[in-house]
């Protein structure tokens, strides 16, 4: 039970890492997800804080694990959107915005977090 409470652990935080890379940039500044946060990728903070609920208190681990995935590519596509209004503004004021691989990497590595972490989190309920 132990060895798969570590694998959540290395999970989550990898979820945190990858909301922590270059997402979008803008005029020669970098944007991570955490710049992102309000209003476009909300959910995934919350799916966050779920699968932190889960390594605290190891309660509704399958349940929580399911819906912490899912809010988090719910935050990547609002990031999506996030991204394709901050293009639009640019264009209109002669800016420049470009995607960064952080964002793809964050959808990528959220549907591996939805399928993965319910499986560990149901296991390290015992």
């Amino acid at each position: 039970m132990r060895k798969y409470r570590l694998i959540y652990v290395a999970l989550w935080l990898a979820a945190v890492a990858v909301y922590s890379i270059p997402w979008v940039r803008g005029d020669g500044e970098i944007f991570t997800g955490w710049e992102f946060t309000l209003p476009f990728s909300l959910p995934y903070v919350v799916g966050l804080l779920f699968g932190l609920v889960v390594l605290l208190t190891r309660r509704f681990a399958f349940g929580l694990s399911l819906a912490a995935g899912i809010l988090m590519i719910l935050g990547v596509v609002g990031a999506v959107f996030g991204y394709y209004f901050a293009e639009l503004v640019a264009t209109l004021a002669g800016g420049n915005v470009a995607m960064e691989p952080g964002m793809c990497i964050a959808f990528l590595y959220s549907l591996v977090y939805t399928v993965a972490a319910p499986v560990i989190g149901r296991k390290i309920k015992g």
